[in-house]
């Protein structure tokens, strides 16, 4: 594991007002508005109190009194970066966190409340506390984006759950000191802290694994045991967690066979069961594995597919994705490979994929080993789904390799933001392939696990790209 951290306490009590006597404090008008409580003019503001947490010094907790019930939200600056909290119910006591600044930065605050004429503003600061054992990286050019993702020591068998700002700094920082494979990690939806799954042991299925969710101090909050997990998960909206797991048969041909299912696990932690298995859409014996060694579909990475509610199962021994409907038990496609039902024109196929992205009509595949020689890269087809037929448009390769892992997202304006796992190297590739913007471990013992892209980790509501 990362060494631990010894917790780094910054308590900044600033208590600030709106004036130093009566005559300075601004009126408020308490006239009654009808369904909406007072209308306010203006509010007083005492007792704030902005304190970096004890346990996670990147997160400051902010908390203050207003002399009347007013919606709020806290305004927070490091540098040019300006970020929001969501605004509370209306209130007089009022606590928010200020997620992933950075360590021993100068935060701007601004304590914002909604007001009859717009915004009442009580301006402050704070410097963030430390955030020990966080790992140095470099970054170079210009992004917007934060990622989520584990950083992985394989030699040493250790894994952690990081949060990486737009300028490439580590902001967040969970140690996983179960000693299992950590490969995805989610924001979770409720805005509460990460989830993630503790899966392999000695890289083969374990009866032990399980999903640990995390909440922004950096403590535990519960541990939900799911045997035989797999690589990757999906959070859906009602907080239920839908994840890849292992599956083993008796075949009368192969012998046993390790497949692969999805299971459920409910809201409150109950384990839902399996809610698709491979079996229901494929044969071991007529969708071969390439590398039965390693499985017979090796399922490694999995994503919901909003637009259809449809879960896509990327499969590395049969080189397929397929559309899986888990109310069906159905695979409604399979793109590429031996399960393949998409008639792809295309003179390069994949091999090894990992992550994966439909955005639209474009099917963004993560290649690891489809290139000659030791190059991975990123396939983007135009993909005419309800036709089923697909065309290979785009290859991106800036001559990285990864041989395991690996993702792909297709950003709103047009860039690529690109995994290269091994190579412990995030790039944002510019439609014209020119990388835009990079980030790197220093340590070049670290791995990248899967990534979520957010435009604010502490803000789950504006956007995560999974």
């Amino acid at each position: 594991m990362w060494s631990s951290r010894a917790a780094l306490i910054l308590a900044l009590a600033l208590v600030g007002c709106s004036g130093d006597s009566e005559k300075d404090t601004p009126p408020t008008d308490t006239t009654d508005s009808g369904d909406t409580g007072p209308t306010v003019a203006a509010v007083v503001v005492s007792e704030v109190v902005l304190q970096p947490l004890a346990t996670m010094g990147t997160v400051v907790e902010a908390t203050w009194t207003t002399d009347v019930a007013v919606t709020a939200r806290v305004r927070f600056t490091v540098g040019d970066l300006v970020r929001e909290t969501a605004s509370s119910d209306a209130a007089t006591a009022h606590q928010h966190l200020l997620v992933g600044v950075p360590p021993g930065a100068e935060v701007q605050v601004e304590l914002v409340h909604d007001v009859a004429d717009g915004e009442d503003v009580h301006t402050d600061s704070v410097t963030a506390g430390s955030l020990p054992g966080a790992p140095a990286m470099t970054a170079t050019g210009t992004n917007d984006r934060f990622l989520v993702l584990p950083l992985i020591n394989e030699t040493a068998n250790e894994s952690s759950l990081a949060v990486i700002d737009p300028e490439g700094r580590v902001v967040w920082k969970h140690d996983d000191t179960s000693g299992l494979s950590v490969f995805r990690a989610h924001i979770a939806r409720d805005g509460s802290g990460i989830v993630y799954a503790a899966t392999l042991v000695d890289a083969g299925p374990n009866p032990n694994s399980k999903l640990v969710y995390v909440g922004w101090d950096g403590v535990v909050q519960r541990e939900v045991l799911v045997p035989y997990l797999a690589h990757d998960f999906v959070e859906l909206d009602d907080h239920s967690i839908v994840s890849l797991a292992y599956e083993f048969r008796d075949d009368p041909t192969l012998g046993g066979v390790e497949g692969n299912r999805l299971v459920k696990v409910l809201a409150d932690g109950t384990v839902e069961g399996d809610v698709w298995s491979a079996w229901d859409c494929y044969d071991p014996n007529v969708e071969e594995s390439i590398d039965l060694e390693h499985g017979w579909i090796h399922a490694n990475a999995l994503d919901l597919d909003e637009a259809t509610g449809r879960f896509l199962v990327g499969m590395r021994n049969l080189t397929t994705i397929a559309s899986v409907d888990i109310d069906a038990g159905t695979c409604e496609w399979g793109f590429g490979g031996n399960a393949g039902t998409v008639d792809i024109t295309a003179s390069e196929a994949f091999l090894h994929q990992h992550q994966f992205e439909m955005a639209g009509d474009r099917m963004l595949v993560f290649d690891n080993s489809g290139a000659a020689g030791f190059e991975s890269r990123v396939l983007e087809y135009s993909f005419d789904e309800a036709a089923g037929t697909a065309s290979l448009d785009r290859v991106i390769s800036t001559g990285q390799f990864s041989f395991i892992l690996g993702d792909v997202h297709r950003l709103d304006d047009g860039d690529t933001l690109i995994t290269w796992s091994v190579p412990d190297l995030v790039e944002r590739v510019g439609p014209d392939d020119t990388v835009v913007w990079s980030v790197t471990a220093d340590d070049d013992e670290l791995i990248f696990g899967f990534t979520e892209v957010a435009v604010d980790p502490g803000r789950p509501d504006l956007g995560v790209m999974h």
